[in-house]
């Protein structure tokens, strides 16, 4: 089965959600904008070596997984959830999927990604201001899209 990630996601209020990619989904431009600053962040860092960690699975599935950590830990930031919590919960969700990583390793690689990341926190958060203020999506896509 293929999946993709699918904006803001949730699963017991925590986790991931993967929708599959066989229904005809058309994408939002909030959906659009969420993987567009997701795909940002990832040219901050070496995505490749931690999208690895997931070889395991086959390629698809291993970048969905890693999308979407990469994306839950930018939700996370949004709302200033310290570092150590983000940790066990992006821990947690790998573990209620069937993946387990090392959390050591997994702070590790949270640590300096507030810094990295700063851009795509503050587009992030600003995006959701103005769609929670009623701003039409398009206008927010295309003013997000400039920052980025």
């Amino acid at each position: 089965m293929k999946y993709e990630i699918i904006g803001w996601y949730k699963l017991l209020d925590l986790g991931i959600i993967f929708l599959n990619t066989n229904s005809a989904i058309m994408k939002s431009f909030e959906e659009k904008l969420y993987d567009e600053i997701t795909e940002s962040a990832k040219k901050e860092f070496d995505f490749d070596k931690f999208r690895k960690a997931f070889d395991l699975l086959d390629d698809e599935d291993a970048e969905v997984i890693a999308d979407n950590l990469v994306w839950g830990l930018i939700n996370r930031m949004i709302i200033d959830t310290p570092k150590e919590i983000i940790a066990n919960i992006l821990y947690n969700e790998l573990l209620l999927i069937g993946f387990k990583l090392d959390l050591d390793s997994l702070r590790e690689f949270i640590s300096d990604k507030d810094t990295l990341f700063k851009k795509q926190i503050y587009v992030a958060k600003l995006a959701s201001q103005m769609l929670n203020d009623g701003i039409e999506d398009i206008i927010v896509y295309k003013e997000m899209i400039q920052l980025l």
